[in-house]
């Protein structure tokens, strides 16, 4: 069975002229759409939530509405973190990778800046 998780690891690679050879900048991230979409579903769930908690409060709402929509506030944060778990091992792998590619060297301790 394949299945394919869109909170994988990408990595995004800038190579840069240094000193001595080339600066690598790894920076790890998931696609962009995955945190749009979860950006708006957990943004709308809080303004939904708001909306019900200032309707009780001033009278014209139940509390008891939260039950249905609190949820779904979970439901979105918990998707994150299962995706994110199971993409854990991934960006060890990656930078290894990248290292490997590109033929990647630590800096001699001479050379690393002190601060």
């Amino acid at each position: 069975m394949w299945v394919h998780n869109a909170f994988q690891t990408i990595a995004v690679v800038n190579l840069e002229p240094g000193g001595h050879g080339t600066r690598a900048r790894v920076t790890f991230r998931s696609y962009y759409y995955v945190a749009a979409f979860m950006t708006f579903w957990i943004g709308a769930v809080l303004l939904f939530n708001v909306v019900v908690v200032g309707e009780e409060l001033t009278g014209s709402g139940q509390i008891g509405d939260l039950a249905y929509t609190l949820p779904f506030l979970a439901f979105g944060f918990a998707f994150v973190a299962f995706g994110r778990l199971i993409a854990r091992q991934e960006a060890p792998a990656l930078l290894h990778f990248i290292r490997q590619t590109i033929g990647a060297q630590d800096l001699p301790p001479e050379l690393k800046p002190s601060c």
